[in-house]
């Protein structure tokens, strides 16, 4: 990363006053398809702070190009800077030219999984019940689709 600073004393001199892990830094993040298919980014970065086990993130992900894969496969972001440790984690993402299937109309960021990646949830009523599916690489708008997000989770590094 960035920076890293550790043993910092805040509001006392005691143990319980000690921030014992501190880093900054940026990653580049990828799309990969559940079918294993990397989908291409023409600009793609990502910013993050840890603290402690929580990694705060941002990220931007633009022009997504999803050529050559199976359209009915979920989209997921891996290369994150930290694994997951803990599961059902949600994050706020904002989609930008993407084409929901079905009566979606709601989109987030979800892990349900400890591990390198996050997944893309859409959301929507369907005969009066709320549904939650994966955001497939059918979704996108092929060239023109963004993706930019902030969010946090735990990791045990």
């Amino acid at each position: 990363g960035i920076g890293q600073v550790t043993d910092i004393k805040l509001g006392g001199s005691g143990s319980a006053n000690t921030l014992n892990d501190y880093e900054e830094g940026t990653f580049t993040p990828t799309l990969v398809s559940s079918g294993g298919d990397s989908l291409s980014i023409g600009d793609a970065s990502g910013n993050y702070t840890k603290i402690g086990n929580v990694v705060y993130f941002k990220v931007q992900l633009q022009n997504i190009d999803s050529s050559g894969t199976t359209s009915t496969n979920a989209m997921r972001m891996f290369s994150l800077p930290f694994t997951l440790d803990v599961t059902n984690v949600a994050f706020s993402m904002l989609f930008d030219n993407i084409t929901l299937q079905g009566s979606r109309t709601g989109v987030t960021g979800f892990s349900s999984h400890t591990g390198n990646y996050l997944d893309f949830r859409a959301q929507g009523i369907v005969g009066g019940d709320a549904t939650d599916t994966a955001i497939d690489c059918g979704d996108i708008n092929s060239g023109v689709s963004d993706i930019f997000g902030t969010g946090f989770y735990y990791t045990d590094q």
